[in-house]
């Protein structure tokens, strides 16, 4: 697959500045992913094509002094946009939602839960065929979020060792 964009227009370099932006605000949030944003944004598979370059190959033409090479080799401009918006992130929407998460912790991390389960609709489309194992799985994900939600620490253990057991019977299957 050839992902490179010779020439993306300003509208997609600002869209993907935000998808960047909203890539490191999931990552501040602990136990969410940027790579989540990255799979319903539509850019994970560009973003593993552009890490996968960067490899020795890269650094040659670098060291050669080819850098327009080097350059489009890398997918450089999709890299570079996307990681300024991880930056912009860093030093403001991260220290909005550390704020947030001091104030209102159940509030960010169930925006974030939603997030998520709205990204399973993305990754449903792409299993073929749902096996047990996979719907076990899931359902031992879904209790450990139930039970991270309830403020009385014993009802929270319970579950956590719940979920921890149904993960462990769907790995011996």
């Amino acid at each position: 697959m050839n992902f490179r964009f010779q020439s993306q227009s300003i509208k997609e370099s600002f869209f993907l500045i935000l998808k960047g932006i909203a890539m490191g605000a999931a990552n501040k949030v602990p136990g969410v992913s940027g790579g989540i944003v990255a799979l319903v944004g539509g850019f994970y598979e560009e973003l593993i094509f552009s890490f996968q370059h960067l490899n020795g190959k890269a650094l040659k033409l670098l060291f050669s002094g080819r850098f327009r090479s080097f350059w489009e080799y890398t997918n450089a401009r999709f890299l570079c946009l996307l990681f300024s918006g991880v930056l912009i992130s860093y030093f403001s929407v991260s220290l909005l939602l550390d704020y947030a998460l001091e104030r209102n912790e159940i509030e960010v991390f169930g925006a974030f839960f939603g997030m998520i389960l709205a990204s399973l609709y993305y990754i449903a489309k792409e299993i073929k065929q749902w096996n047990k194992r996979l719907l076990s799985f899931s359902s031992s994900d879904l209790l450990w979020v139930c039970g991270s939600v309830f403020q009385t620490q014993p009802l929270k253990t319970t579950i956590s060792f719940l979920c921890f057991f149904v993960a462990l019977l769907v790995f011996q299957e």
